[in-house]
């Protein structure tokens, strides 16, 4: 089991080794309610550069939020992903790029809709299978959404943010080069550094809106 779920199978064509359960590992950080997924960290999760090149110190692709005047559109998914009988906490990684925690997810690829690219991307990153549910809301305001990248690239990143349950563990991480580290955390206790386009997300969700928020 993992943190109460049952281990179950996946459609997603990702075949990731079974996680070794040797027991949690002590906490790396000072949030005494960061509660570590119950599986190892691959060894190549140490320090890594999202252009694949050679272990480099975290941070070495730092992104700068809130940017001007992007230069492209680019569609993406995000994920508040729960676990059941859990008191509330949220599904949070550490980015390899910049070091900062936020939610899950990333691009919706050509042939998926956006509720599999959203499992797809939870599973990639910290490979829980979610089950997908509600859209919370739809996050296009260039003014916050746009993003540029160590290579100089702005992107407005329209995301569609979802709630998801947790409901089995497959194996690792199986992008180490883009996680360092995940977590269930409470929604009033993130961790930091945090991504400051994604605690909106985490607002909106806990708001319980029927109708999803545009933003």
């Amino acid at each position: 089991s993992f943190c109460g779920v049952t281990r179950s199978h996946t459609g997603i064509a990702l075949l990731a080794a079974r996680a070794r359960i040797d027991g949690l590992r002590a906490p790396r950080y000072k949030y005494l309610n960061h509660v570590r997924l119950d599986r190892v960290p691959s060894k190549s999760t140490a320090q890594h550069c999202s252009c694949y090149s050679k272990p480099r110190p975290a941070g070495c692709g730092l992104m700068r939020y809130f940017a001007k005047n992007p230069t492209r559109v680019r569609l993406t998914v995000s994920a508040v992903a729960r676990r059941e009988g859990g008191n509330g906490e949220i599904l949070l990684i550490q980015r390899a790029d910049n070091a900062h925690w936020g939610l899950p997810g990333g691009h919706v690829e050509p042939g998926e809709s956006v509720a599999q690219a959203a499992a797809r991307e939870v599973l990639e990153e910290t490979g829980c299978e979610i089950e997908v549910g509600r859209l919370i809301g739809v996050y296009s305001d260039p003014e916050r959404q746009t993003v540029e990248s160590s290579s100089g690239e702005r992107s407005q990143f329209v995301n569609l943010c979802f709630e998801a349950r947790v409901v089995g563990v497959i194996g690792p991480a199986t992008t180490p080069e883009e996680t360092l580290d995940a977590g269930f955390f409470p929604p009033d206790d993130l961790p930091e550094p945090f991504v400051p386009i994604h605690t909106i997300r985490i607002e909106d969700a806990a708001s319980q809106k029927p109708a999803a928020h545009v933003r």
